[in-house]
């Protein structure tokens, strides 16, 4: 009887990993956790944010370095900014 509940247990914590890992994706993201996720990651002053057809979320935001820069944060959750660097979150 233990190792039936234990079983189960076990399936039913892997049936919902996808839906747990789904919600890291930017397609997932509300606009309040994209907005975070751009100050985490060190940016300023961030405007126009907006949700595109793909489920990626763009904006204008300042860099660490002072520029006006476009950032993305795409289908992984990964920030891009329109210079081509890539940053990530702090922890």
């Amino acid at each position: 009887m233990t190792r039936t509940i234990a079983a189960i247990g076990i399936l039913l914590g892997l049936a919902g990993a996808p839906a747990a890992f789904a919600q890291t994706s930017a397609t997932a993201m509300s606009q309040p956790q994209a907005l975070s996720r751009l100050e985490a990651a060190g940016l300023r002053n961030i405007r126009n944010l907006t949700q595109q057809s793909d489920g990626t979320w763009r904006a204008q935001v300042t860099s660490a370095q002072g520029e006006d820069v476009q950032a993305r944060i795409d289908a992984n959750g990964n920030i891009v900014l329109n210079t081509g660097v890539a940053i990530q979150p702090r922890q």
